[in-house]
């Protein structure tokens, strides 16, 4: 007992002894695998995986560290990640058959079945944990899973023109300027002023190629899928377009050219919030410059009635009708919400798929531009 005892003090000093030389020394990444095999050794596998992991992050390619990931990984009965690092370790061993080997056997033990069970045993808190937050508070979320179960396998159109939905009332819609959100700082596009505040460098190029982005967008998120249930008989489905671009501007920043009627702006006139308290923008939506026009309609973008109902007028009767009476029911037609002095709440014939938005993009006459160069050439 007294030798086992005593046994157990010395292993805790060694890895005490480790950890310390792994602190001292964090480019060294020798300490840091030496100290890991130690952790394992010792019942403590999570923590040798953290100090791996960290180790990875400090030295990439090490073939000792990424070896001992693979291996702790696969004792621990974690198909996925030991894949992952056996691929790193391939990456860096280009010429070992037996790391190739290693990739193709863990990779032939995880199928989809498989994928699926791991990864509903996961928390959802797991799960969350593994989105990599984003600039404005907008995350870089894995690809959706068409695992027949939460989602429908197969193509989503060919569900939705099959039938394959709930019928029920149905409102799809976008914003105009929906790609301008996420171009504001591509350095082809525009420029940062005091290394923070950017301008649009050119604002036609920047136009017309956030322009085929959002017509995408609205082909891809909205018309396509109201067409499809409108092709399998369903009636109820609406579409709208969001225009509203009344956006502020100052010396320092013009957000009218960054931004137009941009994506979530419709947040502030859906949930009636004049006070921007739910935006996550740095600046107020909805100011001194901007409420006298924007307030008369905020009230007819309420969800009102029963289910998706959303009557233009609040003494509309039908969905979708407009002051003049044009209720817009066919097909191909949608609601755009706009100002008075835009042209106001009205009706829009059009709709668009992706083969349009592509046809127009190759049959026009464009400028070319270099990218990384910002500056657009003939």
């Amino acid at each position: 007992m007294k030798a086992s005892a005593a046994a157990q003090c010395d292993k805790a000093a060694a890895v005490s002894e480790l950890e310390q030389a792994a602190r001292r020394a964090p480019d060294n990444a020798r300490y840091a695998y030496v100290y890991a095999v130690a952790l394992n050794s010792t019942g403590q596998p999570g923590k040798a995986l953290a100090v791996l992991r960290d180790a990875d992050a400090r030295h990439p390619n090490t073939p000792d560290i990424l070896g001992t990931l693979v291996s702790f990984y696969r004792e621990a009965g974690d198909t996925p990640a030991a894949l992952n690092y056996a691929r790193k370790l391939a990456a860096a061993m280009p010429d070992d058959p037996e790391v190739q080997r290693l990739v193709a056997e863990l990779g032939g033990q995880w199928d989809s079945s498989a994928i699926m069970t791991y990864l509903r045993a996961k928390t959802p808190q797991e799960l969350l944990a593994q989105m990599q937050g984003g600039d404005s508070g907008i995350y870089a979320i894995p690809w959706l899973l068409r695992d027949g179960v939460v989602l429908p396998a197969g193509d989503p159109l060919h569900q939705l023109q099959r039938g394959k939905f709930n019928r029920v009332p149905v409102i799809l819609g976008t914003n105009r300027d929906e790609m301008k959100t996420m171009m504001i700082r591509n350095p082809d596009y525009t420029r940062l002023r005091f290394g923070v505040l950017p301008r649009v460098i050119d604002q036609a190029l920047y136009d017309r190629v956030t322009g085929f982005g959002s017509q995408m967008w609205k082909a891809i998120g909205a018309d396509e899928p109201a067409s499809a249930m409108h092709q399998a008989g369903h009636r109820d489905v609406f579409v709208y377009r969001f225009d509203w671009d009344e956006v502020p501007a100052n010396w320092l920043l013009d957000f009218r050219s960054l931004l137009g009627a941009s994506h979530s702006f419709e947040i502030p006139f859906v949930f009636n919030d004049m006070d921007n308290e739910m935006t996550y923008l740095p600046f107020d939506l909805i100011d001194a410059d901007n409420i006298t026009g924007a307030a008369p309609w905020v009230g007819q973008c309420l969800p009102i009635g029963r289910g998706l109902r959303i009557p233009v007028t609040r003494a509309g009767a039908g969905l979708w009708t407009c002051p003049d009476g044009h209720a817009g029911r066919g097909e191909g037609e949608y609601l755009v919400f706009d100002t008075q002095a835009d042209g106001g709440i009205r009706m829009h014939s059009g709709s668009r798929e992706r083969v349009d938005v592509l046809r127009q993009l190759a049959g026009g006459r464009h400028r070319a531009w270099r990218p990384g160069s910002g500056m657009p050439c003939v």
